[in-house]
């Protein structure tokens, strides 16, 4: 299967940004079980691999789209699968035309829109959000509390969505363990015989950590717990 993946902060290396790290381990990962995969990218892309666009430059519009639609047809893709969020692609609403541009010009090619976010800041996302939606042939969405709004603002068009959750993309490293549990215990005066929680990530609304600090309030009233957050900048 051919595939193209359209996401602007796409890099061969882990650039801080989350879900450029999840694109890249996604393509990584599609390759590995035969696919071709392709990459439209940003001009800031700074890898080797010959199987990425770099087409955008200031902003997202219609000049995009056609580029887009132009290597559909070239390449005969069998999906084209945006990792959507707002902020990514700014707040126009020609981009957002994509997926129906390829309905009417790619014969073929079905359009899979992968929302790490539903809407932003500004109301014109929600009308953004609205485009994707209804001219994409499936939906994704990243986590629980993403799939309830699209239920609750898209519901006429819930078949066509799935949740797929995103995986750790931690890879164990050798390292020593003891020691590290050592200088924790000596940062931030924390008892050596207390039990140490950790969660990693950023601390977004729709990850619970309301739900850790609950848990947390039950289990100090039976031993010596601690909530450590763990995130890198």
């Amino acid at each position: 299967m051919k595939i193209c993946m359209v996401f602007p902060m796409y890099q061969p290396n882990y650039q801080r940004d989350g879900i450029g790290d999840y694109t890249r381990i996604l393509v990584e990962n599609l390759r590995a079980l035969g696919h071709e995969v392709y990459v439209v990218a940003s001009a800031g892309y700074k890898g080797n691999d010959k199987n990425v666009f770099k087409i955008f430059r200031e902003k997202w519009g219609i000049n995009e789209v056609k580029q887009i639609c132009r290597l559909a047809r070239e390449y005969k893709f069998d999906i084209v699968h945006i990792q959507y969020t707002p902020v990514s692609y700014g707040f126009g609403v020609a981009f957002k035309l994509l997926p129906l541009f390829i309905r009417l010009t790619c014969k073929g090619t079905k359009c899979v829109t992968t929302f790490h976010t539903l809407v932003g800041g500004k109301w014109i996302s929600k009308v953004n959000a609205a485009l994707l939606v209804i001219f994409s042939h499936r939906i994704i969405t990243t986590h629980e509390e993403l799939t309830c709004l699209y239920r609750k603002y898209f519901g006429v068009f819930k078949k066509k969505c799935r949740e797929i959750p995103i995986g750790s993309n931690i890879i164990p490293g050798n390292i020593d363990t003891a020691s590290v549990r050592a200088d924790i215990e000596q940062n931030f005066g924390i008892d050596k015989n207390a039990v140490l929680l950790v969660n990693f990530g950023f601390p977004n609304p729709w990850k619970g950590l309301e739900n850790l600090c609950n848990a947390l309030k039950i289990l100090v009233k039976k031993n010596n717990y601690y909530l450590l957050l763990l995130y890198s900048m």
